[in-house]
């Protein structure tokens, strides 16, 4: 799950009959401080850790680092734990988990993320314009949060929240640890006032109130995070043309899926 985890300051009674008790942990990790509870179960085969605790005002760039190639990053992150660890029996292979853990921050900058970057670009291709050029300053998250549930060599994202200034994300995803690959999904809710004050990125009021999907793929070890995610520009567009079309003919609470409510509100209309 994770690499290059260095503990400092490292305090726990033990107690030590046919499993081993580390009743009240209290260590120093990635900068963080952390509160936790082991029971390490020496007479199953294989080998299997209990655990459950939390760790505060991590250093997000340390904690991150271990998890992924996500780049350079800055900020506070916590989390929250209830794990059980299956050891794995050759050294190739990897630790099954099952549980759950929760994690959260703010004011926390990716510096090789850049989401204003990206929504322009899509904004512009949406309508038809050429896009700005990406930055190099990454994006500040106002606020991050995310619940994992792990089963065995699988997890699932759930209730994943970035929060920018420009944009309101929320996704799910599925992370493949034993290939390293993942797939998400996300709708992304904009701040057209905060867009429109950037160069290029204006926009227009047909595209200005969809919420935009956002579909991602790839590894977590490639350090390529510009080429994970893509914006799906013509469901966006179809957004628009039908919110145009309500606006237009007054067809407020018509459903578009379903053919015979359309049909409907056009013949009360005469």
């Amino acid at each position: 799950m994770v690499d290059n985890i260095e503990i400092f300051d490292f305090s726990s009674p033990i107690e030590i009959g046919e499993s081993v008790l580390l009743p009240d942990m209290k260590a120093t990790l990635w900068q963080g401080k952390v509160e936790a509870y082991a029971l390490i179960n020496t007479h199953t085969d294989p080998l299997t850790i209990e655990t459950r605790g939390k760790l505060a005002d991590a250093d997000a760039k340390s904690l991150l680092a271990a998890m992924a190639d996500l780049g350079a990053a800055k900020g506070k992150l916590s989390a929250e734990w209830d794990l059980t660890a299956i050891l794995p029996k050759a050294e190739n292979d990897l630790t099954k988990l099952n549980g759950q853990v929760a994690m959260n921050g703010d004011q926390v900058t990716l510096a090789d993320v850049d989401l204003q970057g990206g929504m322009c670009s899509a904004i512009s291709r949406a309508q038809g314009k050429r896009g700005p050029k990406w930055s190099e300053n990454g994006t500040l998250f106002d606020r991050l949060s995310m619940i994992q549930t792990f089963s065995g060599t699988n997890a699932k994202i759930e209730g994943l929240t970035l929060e920018t200034n420009v944009a309101l994300i929320k996704a799910t995803a599925n992370l493949n640890r034993a290939t390293d690959s993942f797939t998400a999904k996300a709708s992304v809710q904009l701040n057209n006032e905060a867009l429109n004050l950037v160069p290029n990125c204006r926009i227009n009021p047909r595209v200005a109130n969809v919420a935009w999907p956002v579909d991602c793929r790839g590894k977590l070890s490639d350090g390529n995070t510009r080429r994970w995610c893509k914006v799906d520009v013509s469901e966006i567009v179809e957004q628009g043309l039908k919110g145009e079309i309500q606006r237009r003919l007054n067809l407020d609470n018509v459903d578009f899926d379903n053919p015979a409510s359309l049909i409907q509100s056009l013949i009360k209309r005469k």
